[in-house]
């Protein structure tokens, strides 16, 4: 069971850094990190905090798996992505 569990956060965090991506303009001092977090089935993944390793940046996906992050300094960032009751 466990080891189903590790392999769905796996694809799940897999899957989120699959599609979220970076918008930096050279004009601005901040970006924005976003994307979409999906199941291991492909479904969108609800209220899944979404955060950057090693900030306290972070938020909770909404009811179609989407997050966006804003004012990120420009960077390079490992997303990582949890949810409640699901053991990694």
């Amino acid at each position: 069971m466990k080891k189903q569990l590790s392999k769905h956060v796996i694809r799940l965090i897999f899957s989120s850094f699959l599609v979220f991506h970076s918008v930096f303009s050279f004009a601005q001092k901040t970006a924005i990190i976003k994307g979409k977090v999906f199941t291991s089935d492909g479904k969108a993944a609800e209220f899944v905090n979404v955060s950057l390793k090693g900030t306290n940046k972070g938020v909770v996906a909404d009811e179609n798996g989407y997050y966006e992050i804003k004012e990120i300094k420009p960077g390079k960032y490992t997303v990582q992505a949890s949810f409640v009751g699901l053991d990694s």
